[in-house]
């Protein structure tokens, strides 16, 4: 009966412009339009972005690089709208690494896992594991997170991490398609330390957090102008912005590309 029901909303007058547009937006991807159908496609779309990626892109990525890749969804998910030559997955949490990384990596032949943090420099640190996997950090977490996300940000255990730099780990990498970073507040302190990769990334896709929820984070501005200004990205597009109950922005994932000449 659920299925029925869920059947009969896309047939009312309200459900048929939602679900063309949805299959417009497939469609724009080079998907197939009946995708719209499917909630798992359309929650993929969702998950991974890719109507933030330039259309140049095309159906193929030869390189992507998921920096803090969690439990793989993303990963996943992206994999459902691109043909990808290779992944390579970054999580310092040694539990996700068992339960969801390996898994994912035994059932493909194009993935790579590595078990580490990134930052600008190399050595160790401890990682704040939470609650929900994905709001752990090496930053202190802010009573803030709590506030939103109740006890899915309540740090659970302390594990000491090895910490690479993005440079070291991917120093035989010549070129990379699409750098997605979801680090938890140290996404400056990871491009920090990857200058030559960076040179070289066509489409780079993380968070701009408008608050700050870690101890020692970097700023959505500050941010934005480091990309910008002295790494010689360029904003192409960004998604609509999570909100508070207020209507307050909270946060938004963003796309920068190199020159868009050159994409």
């Amino acid at each position: 009966m659920r299925v029925f029901g869920a059947v009969l909303r896309t047939l009312t007058p309200h459900g048929i412009v939602r679900l063309q547009d949805w299959a417009s937006r497939f469609e724009r991807l080079g998907a197939p339009r009946y995708y719209a159908f499917d909630s798992k496609k359309r929650q993929a779309l969702l998950q991974c972005r890719a109507e933030l990626l330039p259309y140049q892109f095309g159906q193929k990525l030869s390189q992507v690089i998921d920096v803090g890749a969690n439990q793989g969804s993303w990963t996943r998910s992206i994999g459902q709208f691109f043909s990808v030559g290779s992944f390579d997955l970054v999580e310092p949490n040694p539990y996700l690494i068992e339960d969801f990384l390996f898994p994912i990596r035994d059932s493909l032949n194009n993935v790579t896992v590595h078990q580490c943090a990134l930052g600008s420099s190399e050595g160790s640190a401890k990682l704040n594991i939470t609650k929900g996997s994905a709001l752990s950090s090496l930053l202190p977490v802010l009573d803030i997170q709590q506030r939103w996300h109740g006890d899915s940000a309540a740090v659970m255990e302390e594990v000491e991490v090895p910490v690479k730099t993005l440079d070291a780990l991917f120093a035989n990498k010549t070129t990379c398609d699409l750098l997605k970073v979801d680090v938890q507040g140290l996404e400056k302190q990871v491009l920090e330390g990857g200058g030559r990769l960076l040179s070289r990334t066509r489409c780079l896709l993380l968070e701009l957090d408008f608050e700050r929820h870690y101890a020692g984070d970097t700023s959505w501005y500050e941010l934005a102008r480091y990309l910008i200004e002295d790494l010689g990205f360029q904003f192409w597009d960004m998604s609509p912005p999570e909100r508070r109950a207020d209507g307050r922005a909270l946060w938004a994932d963003v796309c920068f590309v190199r020159d868009v000449m050159e994409v």
